[in-house]
């Protein structure tokens, strides 16, 4: 690497402490195996001793450097980079060790932004053989496109949006030059982003199979790149080129028969199928193993209606539409089905109010498979005030107590009485673990009804972020009184905060100070 590409030391620094941040890498399975290790690198590299942080930062193993790179390498994909140089060059240039793993790993380089003339040509070679992903957020000139020619028979991956910060689409000739077969004739994944003005009726290499549509993009049943041949389709957010009234997705979903991955996230209004239309043929997806829709609760049903998937397809239903007493039918019309399509055993339900500042909570209603808990299928729903009551809600997602609800979460609760727990032991009476988060009340009155006995093959309570013992905070008279009465059930308190003043709680003719609550826990 010439002088000239290097940035300054802070810079290099910045996108380091970013990169080593745990809660930036969780996602990697390596990185959970060594949070521990992980927790304290952080708190020595932020020590103020220059000598120290460079120890620490030369020192971490090869395996969690190359999590590092993988993950600054994907984000640089969707998101670009603000910086002079890409942001796998900048962190590779931490010390000489760094240096050195990143050159030896050709699929650091595997990702090569055409647009930059420099940058494209070197990361292609210093990929070595590695299958190649291109990603293009402006117009791609012919020169370029010249430039880069000898390697586009390694291309597997095209990624195609705006511009980074300038909101400026790419132009209408890029996509045809790199989207023909002859350009890139073994292209398997496409992404797409805010890109209405791209001919999509040119030919797709046919050994392209999975497509992603995002943000403003045209569909159309009529577009060859949406050929029989895909196995995994994203339509996110985008626009109709056909007459108003045809469900342009059921169309295309009827050419798509091998699709193994379905995501369809529709705009806030979005056409569907008449109800007279659902006399339609759905469209069967005999190979498809995961579905996620996302629409308005009247939609969703009509939508989960035109298709014929296998049973133990994995489905994932929302919607950002508030649950209303006009649109209580469609939840337990959502709830008939997919308690239908799957033979779960347990059941999750979490309730969430809404939070200070917003009007909109969610409850969602997770069904589990009893080996190793593997999720089969998932609904979840929006609530805010005004609109539907939370029993109401409940009842009509838990039907007339067909489910067994297991794992039992409850947040916030502005809007969620505390004598709702009445309504919900009668709904959930199975519920064997209830965590309650973020506000003292909920947790008051569930005390209130498991100190009556309520949940009574309950064995876990976890209470979460709350305050404790001030007026409008946890009851601790009434935490101790049913720890005292059921023994057995395992009550623990997390990330809770003690009022300032002197705190007693009674419990029969026993007397606990503010120094001795937390064996009560």
């Amino acid at each position: 690497m010439s002088q000239s590409c290097r940035l300054p030391p802070s810079s290099i620094k910045h996108v380091c402490w970013r990169a080593i941040t745990p809660s930036v890498a969780i996602g990697s399975p390596l990185w959970l195996t060594t949070s521990t290790t992980l927790t304290m690198d952080h708190s020595a590299f932020a020590t103020t001793r220059a000598s120290t942080t460079r120890t620490v930062i030369h020192d971490l193993p090869a395996e969690i450097i190359l999590s590092v790179f993988s993950h600054i390498v994907t984000n640089d994909i969707f998101h670009g980079s603000s910086h002079v140089a890409p942001a796998i060059v900048i962190s590779s240039q931490v010390c000489s060790r760094w240096r050195s793993i990143a050159l030896s790993h050709s699929q650091c380089w595997s990702n090569v932004d055409i647009c930059a003339r420099y940058w494209s040509k070197l990361f292609a070679e210093r990929a070595g053989g590695q299958a190649l992903s291109l990603i293009a957020r402006r117009p791609v000139s012919s020169e370029q496109m010249q430039l880069f020619e000898p390697y586009l028979a390694r291309v597997r991956g095209l990624v195609l949006g705006s511009s980074a910060g300038g909101g400026k689409r790419s132009n209408a000739e890029s996509a045809p030059n790199l989207l023909s077969p002859s350009a890139t004739p073994l292209l398997e994944s496409l992404h797409l982003e805010d890109q209405p003005q791209y001919e999509y009726h040119a030919t797709a290499p046919p050994s392209l199979r999975r497509l992603i549509l995002r943000d403003g993009c045209h569909i159309s049943p009529l577009f060859p790149i949406l050929n029989s041949t895909l196995v995994h389709l994203e339509l996110s957010r985008c626009h109709s080129v056909e007459a108003a009234g045809s469900d342009v997705v059921h169309a295309i979903l009827l050419g798509l028969p091998h699709l193994q991955t379905l995501v369809l996230d529709y705009a806030r209004k979005s056409h569907v199928a008449s109800p007279s239309a659902l006399q339609a043929r759905p469209a069967t997806l005999p190979r498809l193993h995961r579905l996620h829709i996302r629409d308005t609760l009247s939609n969703l049903v009509r939508r989960l209606q035109l298709l014929d998937i296998p049973s133990e397809a994995q489905i994932t239903v929302a919607s950002e539409e508030p649950v209303s007493i006009a649109t209580l039918g469609a939840v337990a019309a959502l709830t008939n089905f997919l308690s239908g399509h799957t033979s779960a055993v347990s059941h999750t339900l979490t309730v969430d109010a809404p939070t200070p500042g917003t009007c909109t909570g969610r409850i969602a209603l997770s069904y589990q498979s009893c080996q190793g808990g593997r999720e089969l299928s998932r609904m979840e729903l929006a609530t805010g005030a005004g609109h539907a009551p939370m029993p109401c809600i409940l009842r009509k997602l838990l039907g007339s107590g067909q489910l067994h609800v297991h794992d039992l979460h409850v947040s916030h609760g502005h809007f969620f009485a505390p004598c709702a727990w009445t309504d919900l032991h009668r709904l959930t009476p199975d519920a064997m673990r209830i965590t309650a988060i973020g506000q003292a009340n909920i947790v008051n009155g569930l005390l209130q009804v498991l100190h009556d006995g309520a949940y009574a093959g309950m064995n876990k309570l976890t209470v979460a972020n709350v305050v404790l013992g001030s007026q409008a905070g946890l009851d601790m008279t009434a935490w101790a009184n049913v720890r005292a009465k059921r023994a057995s059930l395992d009550m623990q308190l997390e990330a809770c905060v003690a009022r300032a003043e002197p705190l007693l709680i009674r419990c029969g003719d026993l007397a606990y100070s503010d120094a001795c609550w937390r064996g009560l826990s």
